[in-house]
């Protein structure tokens, strides 16, 4: 199998069909929510908007690399390499870890200035 070809040109498939795998094998709970009062975005409810930023995110990708793939244009290997290994620590944290909110902020960004710079880099199949 070639890495470098699916890292390039199939970037979409492979973000799209880790994101299915980790969206149905994830679980997501939301047994503390006060429905009566509400709530509010403070560090105590920072997983319901850690899940919320882990699907904006993957969702921007997903568009992202989709029109990469009708522009017929290839993705730079290695930022695509780093970009989905940021994209998979970033969902494995949300889902099974327990890490500080700035930890998954600094992620983020740089996962998004990755998916910025991957872009910029794409270039046209020839």
């Amino acid at each position: 199998m070639n890495f470098r070809l699916v890292f390039e040109k199939y970037l979409f498939w492979l973000f799209l069909i880790s994101f299915l795998l980790m969206t149905v094998l994830g679980e997501s709970e939301t047994d503390s929510i006060n429905k009566t009062i509400g709530w509010m975005y403070d560090s105590s409810n920072s997983p319901y908007l850690l899940g919320w930023i882990n699907w904006g995110s993957a969702i921007l990708f997903l568009l992202g690399y989709g029109m990469v793939l009708l522009a017929s244009k290839k993705t730079h290997f290695k930022l695509s390499v780093i970009h989905f290994l940021l994209f998979l620590t970033l969902h494995g944290l949300g889902k099974f870890g327990e890490p500080g909110f700035q930890v998954i902020w600094s992620l983020t960004f740089v996962s998004i200035m990755m998916f910025v710079l991957n872009l910029n880099q794409s270039r046209k199949i020839t």
